[in-house]
């Protein structure tokens, strides 16, 4: 259900309204402010000997079915599986055409909020994922090892790519 309310706190990250102050700070709070996040992770999880911990009871069980392999939640259209209820829900919105996250500059929708915060780009300009080998720059990061092809003419592009993230100096 949709709030009447009209939402004019804007977030300086993503752009995403709300319809008071307070809940944009807690938006803020829990999305983008990863420093304090990385020190307040209380759920702690083991597998394969190994030590795992997260924000959330929930993100912890989900990570460790990923060790796992359990998949207990399956779409009841295309049969694929996911460890948490969050996921499944947000890969039904694509089949049902649900898109409840909305481009406050433009009239796009998407069912995912990866997805807006990727087309948001589009009205910024800004292009943050650059080709090492020319000056070619693209705002979406999936367009990147496509373009690295043509540098190779081979699907080999993406491996060249990481290699040279990995051996890039700190700046």
């Amino acid at each position: 259900m949709l709030s009447s309310r009209k939402k004019s706190f804007q977030c300086k990250v993503c752009c995403t309204l709300f319809s008071n102050n307070g809940d944009l700070k807690c938006h803020v709070q829990r999305t983008h402010n990863t420093h304090e996040r990385a020190h307040r992770r209380p759920h702690t999880g083991y597998y394969a000997g190994k030590s795992y911990t997260c924000l959330q009871n929930t993100q912890l069980t989900s990570h460790l079915r990923t060790g796992t392999g359990e998949n207990p939640f399956n779409c009841i259209i295309c049969e694929a599986e996911f460890t948490a209820k969050s996921s499944l829900t947000r890969h039904l919105r694509g089949h049902i055409g649900r898109k409840p996250f909305h481009c406050n500059v433009c009239e796009a929708a998407f069912p995912q909020k990866a997805l807006l915060t990727s087309h948001l780009v589009t009205h910024t300009g800004e292009k943050p994922f650059r080709c090492n080998m020319c000056e070619a720059a693209f705002a979406q990061k999936h367009y990147l090892p496509i373009h690295l092809r043509t540098h190779t003419g081979t699907n080999h592009s993406i491996a060249i790519y990481v290699k040279q993230l990995l051996l890039r100096k700190p700046t």
